[in-house]
């Protein structure tokens, strides 16, 4: 049976096999069970002897890998993966994934040191940042055979290593240090259709005004290539020794992982845990009022997407930044009274907007002034908005928040 050798910054943990019926099977080594810093994977594989069998197994390993089946489609023809099951991924693209797991084919032999790269040019950048346009996986240009990495998540993006000022392709198991966000565009449904095109300056203003909100945020800046924008937000998983010549993965899951769900569910309204289920989950952390304080804070006023709040298993200061963030504004529309199911003056009562600012239709950035002031319980929230209103945004009105 195939096996692959999962690896924690050097150290082997494990082995995870695929069973002729397509099980997926997980074993811790001896070696790490006997070392006294030995750490589960996930809360949902408990250390232990012998085979886990649970369904956790290929859940944990599934959500390692992007959300879009048509990303994983593409990664099946650029490797010619056997199916689009985890391990048959995970065979091609698991040398440098979320947190600190390496997967590695138990008959592959690593050639390159721990840190080996090659220096992109501006064009070369261009080529890796365009490459989903070519139906190309993560940037994974046929060029670098060698460049194999797996980003969870469901939109368009890439990893790169950072080594000063230049962008990197990184060699072998050598890890990213950044998670590269491509525009999202349009997505359509078949009632309605979700402007996402200025997603990177969205973005990079949202992470911006939380930092100024106080919320621990990972640092970002939006990169060119040619005429190509993208957001390089810093990972929040990788951290260089003091020496800076190692770059270490820092182990961490998310909340679909921790419970041992599929990534099919990483929403409630999916059938994902709620805010009560995750409440109730932080008690257990070292922590606890902080990390419960903090992620309510954070969630005030944001959809809860489960895989977007991930405990870091790195000691008990282990902590990581918010993640994730862009804001949406919904399209005007007269509706007929008789089928509306909720009022929108009332709703946003509720979201702490004022219900006379929501019937006008003036410009969305003299909106987004308004709704700040009356955000009474951030009273700094006034002080951030000025503070970033006057960075460079490719379309300032369509990136701000409402």
């Amino acid at each position: 049976m195939p096996k692959l050798v999962t690896w924690m910054n050097n150290q082997r943990v494990g082995e995870l096999t695929k069973l002729a019926n397509g099980a997926h099977t997980f074993k811790y080594a001896p070696e790490w069970l006997a070392n006294r810093y030995a750490r589960p994977l996930s809360l949902s594989l408990p250390l232990q002897r012998g085979n886990i069998t649970s369904d956790a197994v290929f859940n944990f390993f599934d959500n390692l890998l992007p959300d879009s089946p048509i990303v994983r489609d593409r990664i099946v023809k650029r490797y010619h993966a056997k199916s689009r099951q985890p391990f048959d991924l995970l065979s091609e693209i698991g040398r440098d994934s979320v947190g600190a797991v390496t997967l590695i084919p138990e008959d592959e032999t690593v050639t390159h040191p721990i840190m080996a790269w090659e220096k992109l040019t501006e064009a070369r950048l261009e080529e890796v940042l365009t490459a989903y346009k070519a139906d190309i996986p993560l940037g994974m240009i046929r060029e670098e055979n060698d460049f194999r990495i797996s980003v969870a998540g469901a939109q368009e993006k890439t990893a790169l290593l950072r080594i000063g000022n230049d962008w990197c392709i990184p060699k072998g198991i050598t890890p990213t240090t950044h998670i590269i966000k491509l525009p999202i565009g349009e997505i359509r449904q078949p009632n309605a259709t979700l402007d996402l095109s200025q997603s990177v300056d969205n973005e990079y203003y949202c992470l911006l005004l939380a930092k100024e909100l106080g919320l621990n945020v990972p640092d970002a800046e939006i990169i060119k290539a040619g005429n190509v924008r993208a957001l390089a937000v810093e990972r929040f998983d990788r951290r260089w020794n003091a020496e800076r010549t190692v770059l270490l993965r820092l182990p961490q899951e998310d909340m679909c992982q921790t419970f041992g769900l599929p990534s099919s569910v990483k929403y409630e309204s999916d059938g994902g845990p709620g805010i009560a289920r995750i409440m109730a989950f932080l008690m257990g952390s070292s922590e606890a009022l902080k990390d419960r304080y903090d992620f309510m804070k954070y969630h005030q006023n944001k959809v809860t997407i489960v895989s977007d709040y991930c405990p870091v298993f790195s000691g008990p200061d282990g902590q990581h930044p918010t993640h994730g963030q862009v804001s949406c504004y919904l399209q005007w529309r007269r509706a007929q009274p008789q089928k509306a199911g909720h009022r929108w003056s009332r709703v946003a009562a509720r979201h702490l907007v004022a219900a006379p600012y929501v019937r006008q239709d003036n410009a969305r950035h003299q909106y987004t002034c308004r709704w700040l002031f009356d955000c009474t319980r951030c009273p700094q929230s006034d002080r951030a908005f000025y503070r970033i209103v006057q960075s460079d945004f490719l379309i300032p009105g369509e990136a701000l928040a409402r």
